[in-house]
């Protein structure tokens, strides 16, 4: 399956990294407005008044972030499901609107799931972040309520636990270790250009949330051929 998400994301890859790229834009101008004023550091010696105008503003645009990027991640979704046509990445992204308060409710419920397995000594945690795994892509596909979104995930993991678990670690581990050799690639350079608090230094991180428009299309496809084929299973 590894292979076919593989090829799949080749084979669509212009649509998916302009969805992708369009969902990471908040987080880009984000970075490169604190690459640019040098803040937080730069922010230190101002005003109280400023500092709290600062920090809300902060919170106010990670929360639009938060909610930009799950857009993005329901239309990619959307466009893995039904690749045909000649939607633009941008109406596709309009277009996910209509499922964000589903989703988005579903991940909330999930993530206290999670969080509450967690506390009951890690082990049910994982069980059920796998059992459950697939609820935010029901509650896309089936139009379902939160709590039938869940039964149906934990319907079709049933007898796959073991295969979903493990297919979603190697997915996990490769994306990770993406990541971890790009970031150590992009810090040697930078370090030969300066170090750490510099300005290139500062630039290179902006080559994070570059890297991740790379990366975040990955997952989700592989998420979806699980949810696909389980589907015709069940």
């Amino acid at each position: 399956m590894v292979t076919q998400a593989w090829r799949w994301y080749n084979d669509h890859l212009r649509m998916l990294l302009t969805l992708s790229l369009i969902a990471a834009v908040p987080t880009i101008v984000l970075q490169l407005t604190l690459v640019l004023t040098h803040a937080p550091l730069s922010i230190t010696n101002e005003s109280l008044g400023f500092v709290i105008s600062y920090g809300v503003g902060y919170a106010l645009w990670s929360i639009f972030n938060y909610f930009w990027v799950v857009l993005g991640t329901i239309a990619m979704y959307q466009f893995i499901r039904e690749p045909a046509g000649t939607i633009t990445a941008w109406a596709r992204f309009l277009a996910a609107r209509g499922q964000l308060v589903n989703y988005f409710g579903t991940m909330i419920v999930y993530g206290l799931i999670i969080m509450g397995g967690t506390l009951l000594l890690i082990i049910p945690g994982i069980i059920w972040a796998v059992m459950f795994s697939l609820a935010p892509l029901v509650a896309i596909f089936e139009n379902t309520s939160i709590s039938d979104a869940l039964k149906r995930s934990r319907e079709l993991t049933r007898g796959h636990w073991f295969d979903v678990f493990g297919r979603g670690l190697l997915m996990g581990l490769t994306v990770v270790a993406i990541s971890i050799l790009a970031g150590l690639a992009f810090g040697i350079i930078g370090g030969m250009f300066g170090g750490a608090g510099t300005v290139v230094n500062e630039y290179f991180d902006l080559l994070g949330p570059i890297i991740n428009v790379f990366l975040a299309p990955a997952p989700l496809i592989m998420t979806y051929l699980i949810y696909a084929q389980l589907s015709k299973q069940t």
